[in-house]
C-alpha cells in the first residue's frame, strides 16, 4: 500500500488508497453478516459501529436494513430469501422485446399509466419488464420517429385535461399564449397560438397590476366602513371599470 509521510515524519495511508479502501468496502453481504447484523440490531448497537464490525460499509448496513426489513423488522433469514429472488429475478439480461414494447404502448394509451405504474404492476404480476427509466427512454425514442404514446403521459395528459375543463366551463378565447412547450403546441395546435416569453411575461405583469390595484382597492375601503355589504359595493364599482378598459 502506498504510503505518505507527514511533517512528524509518521506515515500514514494516502488519499487514494483510503477512497480504494471504502469502495472495497461497499460489496454484497454473505449469510454470516446478516446474521451478525441480526444480532447488533437486537441490542440497539449504532450503524456505525455494526458497519466496523462486520467489515462493511455505513451506506451498505442502512442499505441492508432499509431495504430488506419485513413487516416485524429486520431478520436475516428474510433478508437472505429476498436477496436470492432478487438474484433469481435478474439473472438474465433484460431486454426490451416486442412483447415489452406492447405491453407498454397498451398501458400507455389505453391505461394512462406512468412508467413507475408498469413497472410496479409487472413486479405486482412477476411480468417481466425493463426499468422505468428504460421506457422513458423508449418514449422519447418513439416520439422522435413520430411516435403517439409520449402524448399519453401524464404531463401530457394535465395541459389536455385543461383544455377539456375550458370547454366544459364555456370559456372561449380567441388566442392562447404559452411557453414553448411541446405539450402545450400540442393541445393548442387548432387555435391561434402564440408561442415565446414575451407574450406570457405581458399576461403575468398584468395580473399582478390587477392584482395590487384590488388589494389597493380593499384597503382603501377598509378605511371608511367596517360592513361587508360596503366593500361588496366598492368592489362591483372597481370591477366594472376594470372590465371596460378604464383601469
Amino acid at each position: 500500500m502506498r504510503q505518505k509521510v507527514t511533517k512528524q515524519g509518521v506515515k500514514a495511508p494516502c488519499r487514494i488508497n483510503r477512497l480504494l479502501l471504502y469502495c472495497n468496502e461497499k460489496k454484497q453481504l454473505i449469510r454470516e453478516q446478516r446474521y451478525q447484523i441480526q444480532s447488533l440490531l437486537q441490542v440497539d448497537t449504532p450503524k456505525k459501529k455494526i458497519a466496523a464490525l462486520t467489515g462493511t460499509s455505513v451506506s451498505s448496513v442502512y442499505r441492508e436494513t432499509i431495504r430488506n426489513k419485513g413487516k416485524r423488522g429486520y431478520t436475516a433469514a428474510a433478508a437472505q430469501e429476498l436477496c436470492e429472488i432478487r438474484k433469481e429475478r435478474y439473472r438474465g439480461n433484460r431486454k426490451f422485446t416486442p412483447a415489452m414494447e406492447r405491453h407498454v404502448r397498451d398501458r400507455l394509451t389505453e391505461k394512462q399509466r406512468s412508467p413507475q405504474q408498469i413497472v410496479g404492476e409487472a413486479a405486482l404480476c412477476d411480468i417481466h419488464m425493463v426499468s422505468h427509466e428504460r421506457i422513458h427512454q423508449f418514449i422519447r425514442q418513439d416520439k422522435t420517429r413520430g411516435g403517439e404514446p409520449w402524448k399519453h403521459t401524464r404531463h401530457r395528459l394535465k395541459h389536455r385535461k385543461l383544455r377539456d375543463k375550458l370547454q366544459s366551463m364555456g370559456i372561449t378565447f380567441d388566442t392562447v399564449c404559452t411557453d414553448a412547450w411541446d405539450s402545450f403546441i400540442s393541445v393548442f395546435k387548432q387555435d391561434n397560438h402564440i408561442i415565446g416569453k414575451a407574450d406570457t411575461k405581458g399576461i403575468e405583469g398584468n395580473n399582478c397590476r390587477l392584482r395590487h390595484r384590488i388589494r389597493r382597492a380593499f384597503r382603501k375601503t377598509c378605511r371608511f366602513s367596517k360592513i361587508l355589504f360596503n366593500h361588496l359595493k366598492a368592489f362591483d364599482l372597481a370591477f366594472f371599470y376594470i372590465n371596460f378598459g378604464f383601469v
